[in-house]
């Protein structure tokens, strides 16, 4: 396995990754490759899935990517096909994330073909009063923990998660951040443990400078502006 095919396996790190994967992805693909794109994948969808809500939005001109819209009551078989169907073979759910559009919520879900190295974006949408839509860790083991913190952050509520709990604040918190409506809690509602909050500039004492066997530690000195 090269370099290429050993960073298409792993997630990427940032914005700048994906697009060098995509090149690589689109480099290495020949007329005789079995790539779709989203408009070829869709047209498949369409046909076998009728009057299922599926619907195509191609890539903006301000370079958003092309997606397909599937509604929530089919979202579970059709992704079922999209990971099973050899032609589709999206094994890899590459990142399911939620959105908060202002007056709907989303679920955003990036899938890659190890197999046919082609790429879709999927969204699935819920309104903000009634935040519910199936959950994929049946189909893909990797969303349990995407779909925790969407709900966590969002309040997003996943039906037939096996344990849709917070993962990143504690279990009491009230609301959830990345709703555009959040309010932030003022401080009395999380006290500090002490009487008194620590004044600035206070924290641990420097660390002891390693020294040899037998001679005395020194504390560290911090550097200097100008150093």
């Amino acid at each position: 396995m090269n370099r290429d095919e050993t960073l298409a396996l792993r997630q990427p790190e940032c914005q700048g990754e994906q697009d060098y994967l995509r090149k690589i992805i689109a480099s290495n693909l020949s007329s005789g490759e079995s790539a779709m794109t989203p408009q070829e994948i869709f047209d498949i969808l369409n046909s076998r899935f009728v009057d299922c809500g599926v619907e195509f939005f191609p890539q903006t001109q301000e370079g958003g990517d092309a997606f397909i819209r599937i509604g929530p009551e089919s979202l579970v078989e059709v992704c079922q096909f999209l990971k099973m169907d050899p032609g589709m073979d999206f094994k890899l759910l590459h990142c399911l994330s939620g959105v908060d559009y202002g007056d709907h919520l989303s679920s955003v879900i990036h899938l890659f073909s190890l197999t046919h190295r082609h790429w879709l974006t999927v969204k699935a949408e819920c309104p903000k009063d009634n935040p519910v839509l199936p959950s994929l860790a049946t189909v893909w083991k990797a969303a349990n923990w995407h779909e925790r913190e969407a709900y966590d952050l969002l309040g997003i509520q996943y039906e037939g998660h096996p344990n849709l709990r917070r993962i990143l604040l504690p279990d009491d918190w009230e609301g959830h951040p990345l709703r555009k409506d959040y309010q932030m809690p003022d401080d009395s509602m999380y006290p500090w443990e002490s009487d008194s909050p620590p004044e600035s500039g206070s924290g641990h004492p420097d660390p002891a400078r390693p020294t040899a066997p037998g001679s005395e530690s020194q504390p560290l000195q911090r550097p200097t502006s100008g150093s």
